[in-house]
């Protein structure tokens, strides 16, 4: 593995292009996803140790890295939707298994810096512009809780270097067991914030407030326009569909705009 990963490298030398190495893809070996995956502390153990070696082996060739690619829609997708193994539906599972992508994700940067490389290290980021159709409380409510699900959990925590408060307080809230948020993952957190953050735009999400029933995820994974992705997260907000914009078969807005405010939103954000 070392030796092609070399030669690929080489090879993007060889022709001027500035390889940018993603630490992982969704791609979690199968004895670890068999050990509880990203649900068990100890696969950050494992990857921090497998990043060691690839920093050991590529360091001097590569000056861009990404740790993790999208925390937010692998864990959805494994604990929201179902349709990524483990394929369960069990937000509760899901938290936890973001916050061990997430702390490993600082480990790997802190292990990058402290063995004296240079280069720019970040973390990949499917992030989304929250957009509303009405202006009232509990428009704004489903608006502030979406951001939160979708964006902060993951954003600020790299950026910043902790989670938010708010977005503990509402796990929290909803008595979810949060004992695998240790009190010594702080400072790992703060010395493992990232050089960049680097954005997979796919649309915007419009939320509108739950409408009290349990939550609801289904996936269009067939690109079957007559079947639409559904979400209702209950204590959460649910999506709203605005009939004036068109839309992919897969049910995806076609909405350029999207990029350009989420952008400009994190341009204020994370000045």
């Amino acid at each position: 593995g070392i030796d092609f990963y070399n030669r690929v490298i080489d090879t993007c030398r060889k022709y001027n292009v500035e390889p940018l190495v993603t630490l992982y893809h969704y791609d979690l070996p199968q004895p670890m996803f068999e050990q509880g995956g990203w649900e068990n502390r100890a696969t950050v153990d494992a990857y921090e140790e497998y990043v060691k070696v690839c920093f050991k082996e590529f360091g001097d060739k590569v000056n861009y890295w990404a740790t993790i690619n999208e925390p937010n829609y692998e864990t959805l997708c494994c604990y929201g939707f179902g349709n990524y193994p483990p394929n369960v539906k069990n937000l509760e599972r899901r938290w936890k298994a973001m916050y061990h992508l997430m702390l490993a994700s600082a480990r790997a940067i802190k292990a990058y810096r402290n063995m004296g490389f240079k280069g720019m290290i970040g973390l990949v980021s499917d992030s989304y512009p929250i957009e509303i159709l009405k202006d009232n409380e509990g428009y704004r409510e489903a608006k502030r809780l979406a951001d939160i699900f979708f964006n902060t959990s993951v954003n600020d925590t790299c950026i910043k270097g902790y989670y938010p408060d708010e977005y503990v307080s509402h796990l929290t809230k909803l008595g979810y067991d949060l004992s695998y948020m240790l009190e010594e993952d702080k400072e790992v957190f703060q010395e493992g914030t990232v050089d960049y953050l680097g954005v997979n735009a796919y649309c915007r999400f419009l939320v509108k407030p739950c409408s009290g029933g349990e939550t609801k995820m289904e996936a269009n994974n067939t690109g079957d326009s007559s079947k639409n992705e559904e979400m209702e997260i209950k204590d959460w907000c649910a999506l709203d569909d605005d009939p004036n914009t068109e839309k992919t078969p897969w049910g995806t807005e076609i909405y350029p705009k999207s990029v350009y405010d989420m952008l400009m939103e994190f341009k204020e954000l994370y000045p």
